[in-house]
């Protein structure tokens, strides 16, 4: 359990290291294919990283999450 732990936050921190580093539009599919995961496990943690950037600023208006 803690591998995964380990694991989930690693990736969240890529992530967020992905639409910093990035100019161009990021779409659910570029993150299932380049973490291995399925699209619901990236739309979890979309939606927690929103969760927890709303509580410090508008995390919408830094980033628009398109879904192919």
């Amino acid at each position: 359990m803690e591998t995964g732990k380990r694991r989930k936050g690693m990736r969240l921190y890529s992530i967020i290291n992905d639409f910093v580093s990035n100019n161009n539009y990021l779409t659910v599919d570029f993150f299932v294919r380049k973490y291995d995961v399925s699209k619901r496990t990236i739309q979890n943690d979309l939606s927690y990283l929103m969760q927890v950037a709303s509580k410090n600023l508008d995390f919408e208006k830094c980033i628009e999450i398109r879904d192919n």
